[in-house]
């Protein structure tokens, strides 16, 4: 039997990314034992039930609220008052206002019209895999496919020229990096210096597309009104084209990674998709389920209240644990095994209530045109090491690498 340190060690060890290897067990463990875990000014949820009401109490929201009082974390507690205005943290009526006005430019029929793109985009990535791959050379999936086709879609979509698409690379993941707690003190620095050339390079953008409009959706922000004829403001604009670009190709590269990582790790399934093509939006839907990518959302009690009973003060702070929630068997028969005719599916990957994804579609889109092209293309691809390492820290999941054979 596993002997288990005690919940608030646990809750600990996964916040600074150390059970990254036996997440789900240490999940699973914490749902039986202490569904809702307490360190000093922190609850953290792990059933499903429990983190559908942080997401849709409106009790619970953002805020400076108090410090966030976690070893190693209280250098970084400026963070909310540099990103706001922002959809991430802020709450009605501004987070509302916000949301309708960027809902106005980031339409479906925008997102739908990105399909043909990313089919063409994730042919020419596949053409340069192969070359890459040629001879049965190992070929890093993450930094190259995973990579190269959100980016191309995001980037196309909000008007970020292909050109300066690599510049991306490292800024992004620098940039969501230092909020980790367990970032070090050269990531803080690192990650701040990077949301600052971020914020110069889309004022920048800002300005060319200011002179000279295009077709695409920071020009429509730009041009965007509320029915009262008011507009984003210029820094309402930056900063929420920075987080709809960021989110769109970084969050969807390492979705890409845990999904074709679990396939190739389950090849039963696999083959099941294979030989039934129409299975593609359940499988969709399990991927995101069984391996979260956005593991954990953190809100603050506006006013005093209770989680699964448990009191909460006003201002402290609720960690609620989607991948825990994904795994719930509350709410999923067989939770740990891959279903991709999973019927019902409603996972919470995507968060839920008045924060639920904007990009949600963009993301489901991308997922079903990179894993039906990928895998029909390469019928014998595979994993060329055993058990790929994870990425460093706990908010997003994914690969550090996927080393693969085509």
């Amino acid at each position: 039997m596993t002997a288990w340190p005690d919940p608030p060690e646990l809750l600990l060890q996964i916040i600074r990314g150390e059970r990254a290897d036996d997440l789900y067990a240490t999940y699973r463990h914490l749902r039986a034992v202490a569904p809702v875990v307490r360190f000093n000014n922190i609850r953290a949820t792990t059933r499903y039930a429990d983190c559908l009401e942080v997401m849709r109490d409106r009790a619970f929201g953002k805020g400076s609220g108090q410090a966030f009082d976690l070893p190693g974390f209280e250098r970084r507690q400026e963070l909310d008052l540099e990103m706001i205005p922002s959809l991430l943290f802020l709450n009605p009526p501004d987070h509302t206002r916000l949301r309708g006005l960027v809902s106005r430019a980031f339409t479906p029929r925008r997102v739908q019209a990105l399909t043909p793109m990313a089919e063409a985009v994730t042919d020419a990535m596949l053409d340069d895999l192969a070359e890459r791959g040629a001879g049965g050379r190992p070929v890093d999936l993450m930094a190259t496919f995973a990579f190269s086709l959100p980016i191309h879609v995001i980037g196309g979509l909000v008007g970020v020229p292909e050109a300066d698409h690599d510049r991306f690379r490292t800024l992004v993941p620098a940039g969501s990096r230092w909020i980790e707690p367990g970032a070090t003190d050269d990531e803080v620095v690192a990650g701040k210096a990077a949301a600052l050339e971020m914020i110069t390079y889309f004022g920048d953008l800002l300005r060319e597309r200011r002179a000279c409009p295009a077709d695409d959706l920071f020009s429509a922000l730009i041009e965007v009104r509320d029915d009262d004829g008011a507009r984003l403001s210029r820094r309402e604009l930056i900063i929420n084209t920075i987080q709809l670009f960021s989110a769109g190709f970084h969050t969807t590269q390492n979705m890409i990674g845990n999904g074709v990582r679990t396939l190739l790790e389950h090849p039963a399934e696999l083959a099941r998709l294979r030989a039934d093509p129409g299975l593609l939006p359940t499988a969709v839907e399990e991927l995101l389920r069984f391996e979260t990518t956005t593991q954990a959302i953190g809100r603050v009690a506006l006013e005093p209240t209770t989680v699964a009973g448990e009191p909460v003060a006003a201002g402290d702070w609720v960690l609620a644990f989607i991948g825990a929630a994904n795994r719930d068997p509350a709410v999923f028969p067989d939770p740990d095994r891959l279903d991709l005719a999973r019927r019902p599916n409603d996972h919470l990957s995507f968060s839920s209530g008045i924060r639920y994804c904007l990009g949600a579609s963009l993301a489901r889109m991308e997922l079903g045109v990179a894993f039906d092209r990928l895998f029909r293309r390469f019928p014998d691809l595979a994993l060329a090491e055993d058990a790929p390492p994870w990425r460093d820290g706990m908010l997003v999941r994914g690969p550090a690498r996927l080393l693969v054979t085509l």
